[in-house]
């Protein structure tokens, strides 16, 4: 009997000297040394981060969370697309950039993670892909072309000038056979600024056929167009 009672004592005396290290938690190295978490949360920056960060800084002038001026110009340098081409049009519509000659960091983050983009390399690849997809399908030509209205015509304006619709259209349309009659008869008869409707019917005429000529001035194809662009389709109709 004393030895069964010394063997119970026993056996308690180990159980409350194993109960608390059992559920005691240790820090781990990294995490007891001063400063650890801030290493851990710059470890933690992507590389498109960090060329974001790189862009920004090359312009002092520039808000910290937005790419703009020589920024900008760097990075269509290092992805080899030219400023105010088709390509960097391209490009902006699928960063989902909004403001005239810039990159937020919203906008940059948002398009690098949604899409997989992890390196410049990645991008200059994804660039020559996206332009392919817009150049080979009128559908994503014209979801690019009305979404660069915003970006195009400026935050402070509240319509697009003509003058800065002809120079996107010379980029957006340089292919287009009938871009330059256009451009003559929209000089002439085009005496406001142009709104974003007359944008988008602009859009759908040159997408509508090869050559708007062939299009009939007096039946369904240019009845849904506005007076502008009807009264163009019926003229170059008729001078064919």
């Amino acid at each position: 009997m004393a030895a069964r009672n010394k063997l119970a004592v026993t056996l308690g005396r180990e159980r409350r000297t194993s109960g608390p290290s059992s559920t005691k938690t240790w820090a781990s190295p990294a995490s007891s040394k001063p400063g650890a978490a801030q290493l851990q949360s710059k470890g933690a920056r992507t590389e498109m981060e960090l060329n974001f960060d790189r862009y920004c800084s090359l312009e002092k002038s520039s808000q910290a969370d937005i790419v703009a001026g020589r920024g900008l110009s760097q990075l269509l340098s290092e992805i080899a697309v030219a400023p105010y081409s088709f390509d960097y049009y391209v490009v902006l519509w699928k960063l989902g950039a909004t403001q005239r000659d810039c990159i937020t960091r919203s906008e940059w983050v948002m398009t690098v993670y949604a899409r997989g983009i992890e390196s410049l390399t990645q991008l200059k690849t994804r660039v020559v892909e996206w332009v392919k997809e817009v150049r080979g399908s009128d559908a994503s030509f014209l979801l690019m072309y009305n979404f660069l209205y915003d970006y195009i015509r400026g935050e402070d304006d509240r319509c697009m000038s003509l003058e800065t619709a002809m120079k996107a259209w010379n980029v957006l349309f340089e292919k287009k056979e009938q871009l330059t009659q256009w451009q003559l008869w929209a000089s002439s008869h085009v005496n406001t600024d142009v709104s974003r409707d007359l944008w988008r019917q602009v859009g759908l005429m040159f997408m509508m056929d090869t050559d708007p000529r062939k299009c009939d001035g007096g039946g369904n194809s240019s009845a849904v167009f506005p007076m502008v662009i009807a009264e163009f389709l019926k003229q170059n109709k008729t001078a064919a």
